[in-house]
């Protein structure tokens, strides 16, 4: 009689031992399966972590040592390259506006300065750090661009409050305090609005008493080819650099220090005349979040594997003691110890693979409120948003981030289950059958008497 066809009919014999090890068997199966999957969502979340929020870093003219290198457009070409996925250049001037701007204090005062907004040119504004850091979000229209010329976003309030929409025009008129010289007076430009945003976080508390120009409702985007077009006509110059520097945005943040050392190094900066910092604060506080999970989910792995070797030794163990009659037989007709080894492990992997197969078709029909349950119980977001060292506030959408969004588990990762079951099952049969086939036959048949 072969291996398979024995070990069939003994299981079939003893359904209540049988039910009792599938049972086991199955809710480990569960607690693997689940695991790994979980796993792999974890691990999934961090690279669309590192996709969507990437980390940056901003380099811009030592100004605090009386330096006032800006960084042109010459070094940001040498800085791109493979590694570096979008960039933007910043610059910040002040206008005064042809239309009203959400009241602050220089409105009560009657002030000329009432009229006084920030402008903030940018080669890119989706990459801006208020829209990068969710305190701002388009709502209307669309991003400025590196091409655009002449054009702004601007808040929805100021939008409702004057009465402003897509392909609107609006008019300033450069500002300086000192006055710049007479000559220079009334350069203007004309921009067309193309996009309206909505303020979601302020990084200060704003009041009565805070300038126009310092209330993020009153700042208005626009592209860099407006703030040369001003700064030329104020100067007289050609304008080629960026004067709040420049934002680089690298494809996986976990490069970003060596990008950085390797920055420094490529282009030898002389470290008084330009710094360099780094952003990559809400990829490190929401991977540290995953990391934490990936590490509790490896660790359950590892328990689930060590405890069940246990339990299962241990069960096994018990009921192999009623097989040493089976056993005595078994060799005294030849059957060598290898093969009742053998025979064994093969009861135990038909349950195995019996479990196995009920509880990836039970996990295949229930996936979904299995997700519920798990994006109730582990969900990284937090409403709340991620405070910087800054005191600002970032906020990840839920959905870069979400984690039960992925779970599924692919043929491979049911064979790896497959595979670790296998290893438990050959430990756990090895341990519960070393007690007897370390036996010689003689001291078996005695047992048996």
């Amino acid at each position: 009689m072969g291996i398979i066809k024995r070990g069939t009919l003994y299981l079939w014999r003893k359904k209540n031992k049988t039910i009792i090890l599938f049972l086991i068997l199955f809710v480990l199966t569960i607690v693997l399966i689940m695991s790994t999957m979980l796993l792999n969502s974890t691990n999934d979340a961090l690279t669309n972590l590192r996709n969507s929020l990437g980390g940056y870093f901003k380099i811009d003219a030592n100004t605090e040592q009386g330096f006032y290198n800006y960084v042109d457009d010459e070094l940001v070409n040498e800085v791109l390259d493979s590694d570096i996925s979008d960039f933007t250049g910043n610059d910040t001037i002040y206008s005064l506006v042809d239309f009203g701007l959400v009241e602050g204090r220089f409105s009560a005062e009657n002030d000329e300065k009432s009229k006084l907004a920030r402008i903030i040119g940018t080669t890119s504004s989706k990459y801006d750090e208020y829209f990068v850091l969710k305190s701002l979000q388009l709502e209307t229209g669309r991003h400025i661009k590196a091409k655009d010329q002449n054009v702004a976003l601007i808040s929805e309030n100021v939008a409702k409050k004057n009465g402003l929409s897509i392909g609107d025009y609006i008019n300033m008129e450069y500002y300086s305090d000192p006055p710049i010289s007479d000559d220079k007076i009334n350069v203007e430009c004309q921009l067309e609005v193309i996009g309206i945003f909505s303020v979601k976080r302020t990084q200060n508390k704003q009041s009565a008493t805070t300038a126009e120009c310092d209330i993020v409702d009153n700042f208005i985007f626009t592209d860099t080819y407006s703030i040369r077009t001003l700064l030329n006509g104020v100067t007289g110059k050609a304008i080629d650099s960026y004067s709040d520097g420049v934002i680089f945005y690298v494809k996986d943040p976990k490069i970003l220090d060596a990008k950085i050392k390797d920055i420094n190094s490529k282009l030898n900066f002389e470290e008084d005349r330009y710094v360099i910092t780094k952003n990559n604060k809400i990829y490190e506080a929401s991977a540290a979040v995953l990391n934490r999970i990936n590490g509790l989910v490896f660790s359950i792995i590892v328990v689930v594997i060590i405890v069940a070797s246990i339990i299962l030794s241990l069960v096994l163990m018990l009921w192999i003691r009623d097989r040493v009659y089976e056993m005595g037989i078994l060799i005294s007709i030849g059957i060598r110890k290898c093969d009742i080894f053998i025979q064994q492990f093969t009861e135990n992997m038909l349950i195995t693979l019996s479990a196995f197969f009920m509880a990836g078709m039970i996990l295949g029909i229930s996936i979904s409120p299995i997700k519920g349950i798990v994006r109730d119980a582990v969900t990284v977001y937090d409403d709340k948003g991620i405070v910087l060292d800054d005191n600002s506030i970032a906020e990840i959408g839920s959905d870069e981030i979400e984690i039960a969004n992925n779970m599924k588990l692919g043929i491979m990762g049911y064979f790896v289950v497959l595979a670790l079951e296998v290893v438990i099952i050959f430990i756990s049969t090895g341990v519960s059958s070393l007690l007897i086939l370390k036996m010689n036959p003689k001291n078996i048949l005695t047992m048996m008497s």
